[in-house]
């Protein structure tokens, strides 16, 4: 809406008396579906209540207003002080353009690497608390006290008509009491939501927690131990309980906002009104009663366990399990000895579940599964590999037969036409138990819990550990009460099968419990409870058809042949179990805790048709090695297998530090999928201290990433440790003995600017190779230094370390000049070229090109080979301008201080003008010709004239 209807709308609205004419306007505003109809209705609501001639005391007017008001509570746009939730992303660059709801959009400040910039203008946290108990809580309030004083008795029920000419639409539109209540509700739930934080947010490292994680070398420890504080409740000197105190207040919001919704359900409900021509803003159908009422029980269930401090008990799930029968006069018959039966699982009207199709073939009964789902025609195609079937059938009204069942199962050419049959059977549900009060305070729970109690204990890797759910309530894993009936069980499958962490050895086997067999083979018959290298704790895997549970692992060497046992839950006859159902079974050793298949991985697979040692080569494939040897024998406890070297110099295979997987398959030869995967945190085998030294003479401040890892190609993917240091210094690594791959640090080049800056592809890295054959050994120093820059004419040599993403070379160009670049190397190079602050990347594949820069500055060029050469690259590089290059005259300083240029003209240089013209100008003799404010002293009033005039000629 434009300013100019904005003011004639106001002036006509003053000028005319007519009482239902502000109510009709604000109405018409409202309908509108625009962010300017929102603001003109409360402008229009206010002209009233300043107009003496309108009453503006009627229950419409005031529910009118209400809704304005909590309009505008989120759309306001004055340009004065904050008071909407959109001029409080205002402060924080936030921009929503447009004017109808269906078309808004929302930009936001980002730099010159797309990252979203914090603007100077963003409030603090203490700023934005201040800001939320300025106006969020009084003008909610307001809404909530306009509404409290419509009153909708029997014989005068509140009633208000938005008509077609106010919405647009064809018929009329009503609201009545049950809108007020579902608007008072929903009100008190904002309440609590913009009510002030009641736990600690306070992060005191957030930059380098996000550096960290932008460069995979963000752990958990991280965050939490700097800041003891972080999740626990409020506590201020002047206030010990404000956090305490805070989730009170916002408990009570929960339950009257929940009150209110009850309230607005149950009237709406009953709500007879009926006329034609009118639609009901909210309107529930008998029909539909059974669904609304399900889950209005289920919202009174948690309103009443936080009024009456007591547990609540929610049934998700209502149904029961049928048996689907033929009918009895015969019906239709499907197959010879055949029947259908039924699963479903019900709440309310809607269904889900599988139907079986029985039958006796060849004396043995067999089983198809069709899955069945919708509302009262259930219909499902059924992929029985390369043959389907398709199922329907409708279910009566008392929900207790069907009528009309067609059958076309496409593998069995089957069509079955009038299938007729009768539900019955026994109840089945699901119910969710769980108590807020623990969380809100009570008078069972006087304290209310902190959600830093709830967390696990984290690994390294940020893996929680099993069983330490709740660790800050001795690992009490129903967390303080809030889930009663959970486990540390539940919460191991919740995670995901979480598995055991830590730190296992491979013993030696005793020699009494080795059996020589006759050609000289050796078995091991008994396991001693300390060769117990894994167990799952996640219990049995549920409802398979075939039995690949793991339950346990035994690891043990004799001299270099490696021992082990998979013992399988439940299994009785592992023979048939093994051959038959095509079940593999897999044990992973991998130097990384969270890529089991990357290089230095190794694995012993066990199958029916293959039992093989294999390694994880570099082009990212297993890869058989021949020289180890697998043999295999079972027994009723598990399946048994001995690892062998061949070679003329047999040694253990090389599982020492590495992290252990084990896991089961299932499937036929073209496809196998996971029946149990247990990816855990456990070491096997001794670990080692390395020691070095990061060490740069060019970016010595800056904050350097160190990570050790064994796969060139994708070195993301195989880290074994890393370490994160401010400024260059000693580090300090744990590998596992025998590591063998690279050990690299590095620096981003581009400065992170806030916390929502990603970082950054250019970095400035220094790769070493190192082997750990001993503990505590010494990798040396490793140089990190800011990229070499080249000017035009020069020719430099490189070397691309192997193991390092390639090596960055700087370059300081002027726009619209075009350079020759040249790369003297007998192997196709992968170059990259940024723009200055990586604008924009450009990417080449060719040893030899031409390029123009779009703007003057510091470009980078990143220079890659494949990854899997083995070869070292080496070459040659020189770029030609030309003409001969000259910088800007203004071009005074770089990154690295003044006198050094960059190439173009920006910030730098004006902070370099600055200091040098502050010591030589802030005279006041200068008084007569540097008084550019005129106040008879040269001062910063005077430099920030000079300064915007430099800066907007001299910049380009």
């Amino acid at each position: 809406m434009s300013m100019v209807r904005s003011i004639l709308l106001i002036a006509y609205m003053l000028c005319v008396s007519a009482e239902a004419d502000y109510l009709t306007v604000a109405k018409s505003e409202l309908s509108e579906g625009t962010l300017s109809g929102i603001r003109m209705a409360h402008q229009v609501c206010k002209v009233a209540k300043n107009d003496p001639d309108y009453n503006s005391d009627t229950r419409e007017f005031r529910f009118v207003d209400a809704l304005s008001r909590l309009g505008v509570f989120f759309v306001e746009d004055n340009g004065k002080d904050v008071n909407s939730i959109l001029e409080l992303a205002g402060l924080y660059g936030m921009e929503v353009s447009g004017n109808d709801f269906d078309y808004l959009s929302i930009s936001y400040p980002k730099n010159n690497r797309q990252s979203y910039k914090i603007p100077d203008t963003a409030p603090d946290a203490e700023e934005l608390e201040q800001l939320c108990s300025s106006w969020i809580k009084p003008e909610l309030d307001g809404v909530i006290a306009e509404l409290d004083s419509i009153q909708s008795p029997e014989s005068d029920k509140f009633s208000i008509i938005f008509t077609t000419d106010e919405t647009g639409l064809e018929n009329d539109l009503r609201a009545g009491y049950g809108e007020v209540l579902l608007v008072k509700g929903a009100v008190k739930i904002l309440l609590g939501f913009f009510e002030q934080p009641a736990y600690n947010f306070d992060i005191q490292n957030l930059d380098a927690i996000i550096q960290n994680i932008a460069n995979e070398s963000f752990s958990a420890a991280q965050l939490l131990e700097p800041n003891p504080d972080f999740l626990t409740l409020l506590s201020t000197l002047e206030e010990p309980d404000k956090g305490k105190n805070i989730q009170f207040q916002n408990k009570t919001y929960m339950i009257e906002g929940l009150d209110y919704l009850l309230q607005a359900i149950d009237y709406i409900k009953n709500d007879e009104y009926d006329r034609p021509g009118v639609d009901r803003f909210v309107f529930i159908a008998e029909e539909d009663f059974e669904i609304v009422e399900f889950y209005e029980d289920k919202i009174s269930e948690v309103r009443d366990s936080l009024t009456n401090d007591n547990i609540a008990e929610i049934q998700i799930s209502e149904g029961k399990e049928y048996a689907l029968q033929n009918s009895p006069d015969g019906g239709t018959s499907l197959l010879q000895g055949s029947s259908l039966k039924v699963e479903l699982t019900q709440i309310e009207d809607f269904y889900d579940g599988s139907l079986k199709l029985l039958y006796k073939d060849a004396g043995e009964q067999q089983q198809k599964t069709y899955q069945i789902e919708g509302g009262t025609i259930f219909a499902d195609y059924v992929d029985l590999y390369f043959e389907g079937g398709y199922f329907t059938f409708f279910i009566d009204q008392s929900k207790e037969n069907i009528t009309e069942g067609y059958l076309n199962d496409w593998q069995e050419a089957i069509e079955i036409t009038g299938i007729t049959g009768s539900l019955a059977g026994s109840f089945a549900g699901e119910q969710i138990t769980f108590d807020m009060n623990p969380a809100y305070g009570s008078q069972r729970f006087p304290e209310p819990v902190s959600p830093r109690d709830f967390l696990p204990e984290f690994n390294k890797w940020n893996r929680p550990a099993a069983y330490t759910v709740g660790s800050g309530m001795d690992n009490d894993p129903t967390l303080g009460g809030i889930l009663p009936n959970f486990t540390h069980k539940d919460w191991l499958s919740a995670f995901d099968n979480l598995q055991p962490s830590g730190r296992v050895n491979i013993y030696p086997a005793d020699p009494w419990q080795i059996y020589k067999n006759w050609d000289g083979s050796a078995e091991i018959s008994y396991w001693l409870d300390e060769q117990l290298v894994f167990k799952d704790a996640t219990g049995e895997v549920p409802d398979e058809e075939i039995n690949a549970d793991i339950s346990e692992l035994y690891l043990a060497y004799e001299g270099s042949t490696l021992h082990g046992c998979l013992i399988i839950e439940g299994m009785q006859e592992v023979e048939d179990i093994y051959y038959d159902q095509e079940c593999s079974y897999e044990i992973i050793f991998s130097p990384s805790a969270y890529y089991p298949e990357t290089k230095g991985a190794v694995k012993i697979v066990l199958d029916g048709t293959e039992y093989s040692y294999e390694k994880y080569d570099w082009y990212g494939y297993w890869e058989s090695d021949l020289n180890r040897e697998v043999d295999i024998y079972y027994r009723d406890k598990g399946i048994y297998f001995t690892l062998m070297d061949s070679s003329d110099f047999p040694t253990l295979p090389p599982i020492t530090g590495k992290y252990v997987t084990v896991n089961s398959l299932s499937g036929d030869e073209w496809n196998y999928e996971y029946i149990d995967y247990n990816p855990t945190q456990l070491i096997a085998g001794t670990m080692g201290k390395m020691q070095g030294t990061v060490a740069s003479s060019t970016i010595p401040e800056s904050r350097f990433f160190v990570q050790a890892y064994t796969n060139k190609a994708e070195p993301e993917d195989s880290v074994v440790d890393f370490a994160v240091i401010q400024g260059a210094g000693d580090f300090e690594l744990e590998l596992p003995m025998g590591f063998d791959g690279y050990i690299k640090a590095y620096s981003s080049i581009f400065a992170f600017e806030n916390p929502f800056e990603v970082g950054s592809e250019l970095k400035c890295e220094s790769v070493i190779e190192f082997k750990q054959w001993k503990d505590n050994l010494s990798c040396g120093i490793i140089n990190v230094e800011y990229p070499e820059i080249i000017k035009p004419g020069e020719t430099r040599s490189f070397e691309d370390v192997n193991g390092a993403s390639g090596c960055i070379i700087a370059l300081d160009l002027l726009a619209g000049e075009q350079y020759s670049l040249d790369f003297s190397s007998p192997e196709m190079l992968d170059i990259g070229i940024y723009e200055p602050d990586a604008r924009t990347y450009n990417y080449y594949y060719s040893n030899n090109f031409s390029f123009v820069p779009s703007y003057s500055g510091r470009y980078f060029i990143e220079v890659s080979e494949d990854y899997y050469s083995q070869e070292l690259s080496q070459f040659d590089f020189s770029v030609t301008l030309t003409s001969e290059y000259q910088p800007p005259a203004a071009d005074i300083a770089n990154d690295k201080g003044i006198g050094a240029q960059d190439g173009y003209v920006n910030e730098l240089d004006m902070l370099a003008f600055s200091d040098i013209w502050l010591i030589s100008a802030n005279k006041n003799s200068w008084a007569g010709f540097a008084d550019f404010s005129e106040d008879r002293f040269v001062n910063l009033k005077d430099f920030a004239r000079l300064a915007l005039f430099w800066y907007t000629y001299a910049a380009e």
